[in-house]
């Protein structure tokens, strides 16, 4: 995601500063020095920053506030949460290219939707992701899945298959839940979704 945002400020003809991780900055110097050749692009790892006008910042919430703070006069856009949803209309949303948002990290990570709140016919929605992920499995099978995380896998089809509808293939599935069972919590392959009316 990082990579992403440094690409739109460059093209926008930002000057950028990339502040790196203290404890692994290896990854973003090798890119700033890459880049440096064409673009007015560097690289830190100290917490002064200078006066940008504006910070694009992933990381803790704690960290996220205390940039607000130690930066008032910057325009800020932080992503502390570390989760992401999905808000989908049924009819014209393409399952295929959620379903390659959930395999390309497992639902695993912060760009990984862990709800999907869908508009409109939720179970045409629902079977069509399922049929997505059947055929994503086959082309990109399941990485290793974390043992914690099945009391968590079964609470939540329990759930499903009380009060919604559950679907499920080789390691994954796709669970149609109320929305009073949100969870900001991922599951790996799994796909929660939650009928809402706007």
């Amino acid at each position: 995601a990082p990579i992403e945002w440094i690409a739109l400020a460059i093209t926008s003809g930002a000057e950028v500063l990339i502040k790196a991780p203290a404890s692994s900055p290896d990854f973003c110097q090798d890119f700033c020095d890459l880049l440096q050749k064409e673009f007015p692009i560097s690289c830190t790892t100290s917490y002064a920053l200078g006066e940008p006008d504006s910070i694009v910042a992933f990381g803790t919430d704690k960290s996220m506030q205390s940039l607000k703070l130690q930066y008032p006069g910057s325009h800020f856009c932080g992503y502390g949460h570390r989760f992401s949803i999905a808000v989908c209309d049924a009819l014209s949303v393409d399952a295929a290219a959620v379903a390659t948002d959930i395999v390309a990290y497992d639902t695993q990570g912060c760009m990984a939707p862990v709800g999907i709140f869908v508009l409109g016919d939720e179970q045409a929605f629902a079977a069509k992701l399922a049929y997505e992920l059947a055929v994503l499995q086959q082309k990109r099978p399941c990485g290793r899945q974390d043992p914690f995380t099945g009391p968590e896998l079964r609470r939540r089809k329990a759930i499903a298959s009380i009060a919604g509808r559950e679907l499920c293939g080789e390691n994954w599935s796709v669970l149609s839940l109320p929305i009073s069972a949100f969870e900001p919590t991922a599951l790996t392959r799994t796909a929660c979704l939650y009928a809402v009316s706007s």
